[in-house]
């Protein structure tokens, strides 16, 4: 994680959890109340209200290592949909054993305020050592962001297998961008770092949304392909297992990721403002297969929309550049929708290889 990652969870931070810590408090005032009180207040405005805070919450400016170190601080599960449904049960236990519902409540309260408080710290820290953003940094956050992490089989340990996954990338880069008619060195590299090593790449929002519908789509098959592997093996502990289901299932495999590569061809062209000439789907081609393989390997994307929009100098407030941005906005609200569905599918393979007990890959490789 990176010091402008730290900013940036820090300043959702202030604008996310403050409101809805209040609105926890409101709550948890009534739940106290009538675990102490013979008379008892109603509790289905203030459940309400903090339920319809919580599923209105919104991650899509943060990072998939700024998700995880919300988990880490043990305040994730408190956010969005999860705390949704946390807070239903606490409610309903609260029925018939009060002071257990405000106990745990109050409990959780405090989690979400320390995880601010200490996300709160660290962004200080790091603004006390007065870091500005450069013009050239400002140009940054206006672009989407691609963060590819080399892990597992597509991990880079040695000079060979970098050059290889330069290459692959380099293809994969180059198919999504001439699909869109910008050139390879549209997409460019602004960042690494180790460990997992992670590049973090730029691109315009058209170029970005053809990496995201492949990585989707990768998503979709792998998740399809783990499904029906776990059906496998459901029907294997049940003993219903035969030779024809088991070829059945198989066949169902190989047909989904055969067809994984037509199909996400299939929705860039339907995405794309462009005809795709023959030349340039060939390349479109080999650039989803690589990725395909990448992700099979065990690597994986994380898509980060623009942070910032560009915003019209007081003497340049003419059409041209004010239309310019208009069309801009539109690109990355689609871009969003698109990332949204990368991050579902990716929820979704967790849960499957959970199922699983371990799986070596992400679920598109074939037995050799």
């Amino acid at each position: 994680m990176d010091v402008s990652q730290v900013i940036n969870l820090g300043t959702w931070s202030a604008e996310a959890l403050p409101d809805l810590i209040q609105k926890y408090t409101a709550l948890h005032q009534v739940l106290k109340h009538n675990a102490t009180q013979q008379q008892k207040n109603p509790v289905r405005e203030a459940h309400r209200t903090l339920l319809h805070a919580l599923e209105q919450m919104s991650f899509d400016r943060l990072t998939n290592e700024e998700v995880d170190l919300l988990s880490r601080l043990d305040a994730l599960q408190y956010l969005g949909k999860k705390g949704a449904h946390i807070v239903t049960d606490i409610v309903t236990m609260s029925d018939f054993d009060p002071a257990s519902a405000a106990a745990d409540l109050q409990g959780l309260i405090q989690r979400l305020q320390t995880a601010n408080q200490d996300i709160s710290a660290a962004k200080d820290a790091l603004k006390k050592l007065d870091l500005e953003f450069i013009p050239d940094e400002m140009v940054l956050m206006e672009l989407p962001q691609i963060r590819v992490r080399f892990k597992d089989g597509a991990s880079i340990d040695d000079v060979s297998r970098l050059k290889k996954w330069s290459a692959d990338w380099y293809d994969i880069a180059r198919g999504a961008a001439m699909s869109v008619g910008e050139p390879p060195q549209s997409v460019k590299v602004v960042g690494a770092s180790n460990g997992s090593v992670i590049v973090t790449l730029t691109a315009v929002a058209s170029v970005t949304i053809v990496l995201a519908i492949i990585a989707k789509n990768a998503g979709r098959v792998a998740s399809e392909v783990l499904s029906i592997a776990n059906d496998i093996e459901d029907f294997r502990h049940k003993k219903r297992l035969n030779t024809i289901i088991e070829d059945e299932l198989k066949r169902q495999q190989t047909f989904v990721q055969d067809t994984g590569t037509e199909d996400t061809i299939a929705e860039i062209k339907s995405a794309v403002s462009l005809q795709i000439e023959h030349e340039t789907e060939a390349v479109l081609r080999k650039s989803v297969s690589k990725y395909f393989d990448f992700y099979a390997k065990g690597g994986d994307v994380d898509f980060i929309p623009p942070r910032h929009l560009p915003e019209p100098d007081e003497e340049n407030e003419d059409g041209a550049l004010i239309a310019e941005i208009a069309v801009q906005a539109q690109e990355n609200d689609r871009l969003i929708g698109v990332i949204e569905a990368v991050r579902t599918q990716q929820a979704e393979i967790l849960q499957l290889i959970n199922r699983q007990d371990g799986t070596p890959n992400n679920g598109l490789e074939t037995d050799e």
